[in-house]
């Protein structure tokens, strides 16, 4: 029992760190009314033999645009279901800026993350905040990079996670992404040996998303006015 209790905890955290919200689809805010779909999957770089795969982590998700700076969204978290310790995270992520000519966008997310196995002591709790700076070219390339910083309800409280990704729109409607994570690089041998890092500290991640908007201009995709540099974002 215990055993099978301490996988379910391992198998939580490193899909927490997987699920961090430094993702495309917080880099930037959807506008008012707006909504998203999206389907991630992805974990640490482990070593199998001469091959090194991520673990598989997959999550499914919404957003809805409260307002044009605003939004609000949860995830389910499909792999710790499969082991008998379902997740879920609900938050909202704030524009704090938009991009204009050399500034990127700046988002600042938090999140509050629950998992259980519907027992007294089997229920774990996190949270995060994240800051992410954006920049979109050919109003198609959307390059993301920041930081993650975890706060577990527990002993090892603070865990840090920067990043950085690429989000590629297909359609009016639809976007890809790929993103990096360096998990915990100040800590040693963080959580299996088997993890890919650099040197003996933290954990490399790798995740690819894919991710669908609807509404109107979803995520400022759209072409600024003639008038306006094409680096200045609609408001």
């Amino acid at each position: 029992m215990e055993g099978t209790k301490a996988i379910r905890r391992a198998a939580a955290a490193a899909a927490l760190l997987a699920a961090g919200c430094g993702t495309a689809h917080h880099a930037r805010t959807l506008g008012k009314g707006n909504y998203g779909v999206d389907v991630e999957m992805g974990g640490p770089l482990t070593g199998f033999g001469p091959v090194y795969v991520p673990l598989p982590d997959m999550l499914v998700g919404g957003t809805y645009g409260v307002t044009d700076d605003l939004d609000v969204h949860g995830r389910l978290h499909l792999t710790t279901s499969i082991y008998e310790f379902p997740g879920l995270d609900v938050g909202a992520t704030w524009q704090a800026w938009h991009e204009k000519y050399w500034r990127p966008a700046l988002s600042l997310t938090g999140q509050l993350y629950g998992f259980t196995d519907f027992t007294p002591t089997g229920t774990l709790g996190f949270a995060d905040v994240t800051e992410n700076f954006s920049w979109l070219a050919a109003h198609r390339w959307l390059t993301y990079a920041g930081a993650t910083e975890f706060f577990q309800f527990a002993p090892d409280p603070l865990k840090l996670a920067p990043f950085v990704g690429e989000e590629l729109r297909v359609g009016d409607h639809y976007g890809v992404e790929l993103e990096v994570k360096y998990a915990q690089p100040q800590v040693s041998r963080y959580v299996a040996p088997s993890f890919v890092r650099f040197g003996d500290n933290g954990a490399i991640f790798l995740e690819l998303g894919f991710n669908t908007y609807f509404g109107s201009n979803p995520k400022g995709w759209a072409a600024p006015p003639s008038a306006q540099p094409e680096t200045e974002m609609l408001p």
